[in-house]
């Protein structure tokens, strides 16, 4: 299984216009059939060559790297031979992942991670985990390197970049996608208006299941944060086959009930006061969610839910068979003490904070002050009590003149 001189020559000149030309990693596999093909086709002399022996050839050469994840790229020591007008080893940039970075795709070398969390305004607080996990890689694209490295249903994704025209995740997406997907819990502290819902929606309806059985419950403190985590979940999770159900209060209980029977969703999104009302008439079931987010936690509290967040919470599986994902604007003590009760080791992802930096460009500690979305401007007006009607038709008029502008 050895290579003639002539042979390893023109195999390397071969492998490296293949690699070059190639915008995407490339498996070895891969490369040796197309390699063998192009030799076979372009000598006679070649008849007797296998593609064990390219393979072979291939992985002890140091012209190339190959990485345990099986992809192929051409080694900086090859890069650093080029001369000008060498179409060998030409776009070495799109070279598959070296051995210095395996666990990341191609495009993600570009930037590497502290820099994108920088510029995305995140900090990841994993104590007791490797700081080099591999769910701890930000997924910062839909290309199919990116995606491989999560379970992430692929008809989810294909729907994102297919019908949604997604270009990438947003950054608690990308940096939640690996670590849900991995099982860990997590707390994500960011504002409003994010892209929380797809954060926690698209691993849990990858990882639920088609039985009629609520698996995965979604508490959030307003019926408008309810139904809008409940439009997103009931979207992607028809790619799926998978129901989801919205409750809330202010509504007939008994229409609820009935849906809930009728239906059998895998999926629920509730308010806690009429889940509570739901639970103490036994009309639905949480023995089995395995799967739970609380959305907008600091409000819940502050909302006085509390109690009936820690009863709703005991319906649901213990917390060692439970994964529970937990977003909040803030971090105060009150959503700490929850985190500490109901999650295991959970994973801290801010989005949107400045992180306190020593003299020495580590950072020590987070500026926890944001309590409002900061792209949100927000206007105050002091007037007499008599001008507040006149004022809000005004308002009202030049709002819905602009929507229609728009």
């Amino acid at each position: 299984l050895t290579l003639t001189s002539k042979q390893s020559k023109v195999a390397t000149k071969v492998a490296s216009k293949i690699i070059s030309k190639k915008s995407k990693p490339l498996k070895l596999k891969k490369l040796c059939k197309k390699l063998h093909s192009k030799l076979l086709s372009t000598d006679n002399d070649n008849e007797q060559l296998t593609i064990e022996s390219l393979t072979k050839f291939l992985q002890t050469s140091d012209m190339f790297d190959v990485g345990k994840d099986g992809y192929i790229g051409i080694t900086e020591k090859k890069k650093s031979k080029k001369r000008k007008g060498d179409d060998d080893v030409e776009n070495e940039n799109e070279m598959a992942p070296n051995k210095k970075n395996k666990s990341s795709c191609s495009n993600e070398k570009d930037q590497d991670i502290p820099s994108w969390r920088i510029a995305n305004k995140i900090v990841v607080e994993a104590k007791g985990y490797d700081k080099d996990a591999d769910f701890l890689i930000p997924v910062r694209s839909f290309s199919e390197e990116a995606v491989t490295k999560v379970s992430i249903n692929e008809t989810l994704l294909k729907y994102c970049t297919d019908t949604k025209k997604f270009s990438i995740p947003s950054p608690i997406q990308a940096q939640c996608w690996p670590i849900l997907a991995k099982g860990k819990h997590v707390v994500g502290i960011a504002e409003t208006g994010s892209g929380k819902t797809l954060a926690f929606a698209m691993p849990a309806l990858s990882i639920i299941k088609a039985r009629k059985k609520v698996q995965m419950l979604v508490l959030a403190p307003t019926r408008e944060l309810a139904m809008q985590s409940h439009d997103v979940l009931d979207e992607f999770g028809a790619l799926v086959g998978l129901q989801s159900m919205v409750v809330y209060g202010g509504v007939s209980k008994a229409d609820q009930i009935r849906k809930l029977k009728k239906d059998c969703p895998q999926c629920v999104v509730a308010t806690p006061g009429r889940l509570v009302d739901l639970l103490s008439d036994r009309s639905c079931d949480l023995s089995n969610v395995h799967y739970l987010v609380l959305d907008e936690a600091d409000r819940m509290l502050d909302m006085g839910f509390e109690e009936d967040v820690r009863r709703i919470i005991s319906q649901c599986k213990p917390k060692e068979k439970r994964q529970t994902a937990m977003f909040s604007a803030t971090w105060p003590a009150s959503i700490q003490k929850i985190a500490s009760e109901f999650l295991i080791d959970p994973i801290r992802i801010y989005v949107g904070f400045e992180a306190i930096v020593d003299e020495n460009g580590e950072h020590n500690g987070i500026n926890d002050s944001l309590s409002a979305n900061k792209r949100v401007s927000q206007t105050v007006e002091v007037i007499d009590d008599r001008a507040r009607e006149p004022r809000l038709k005004e308002l009202l008029k030049s709002i819905i003149a602009l929507a229609k502008i728009l």
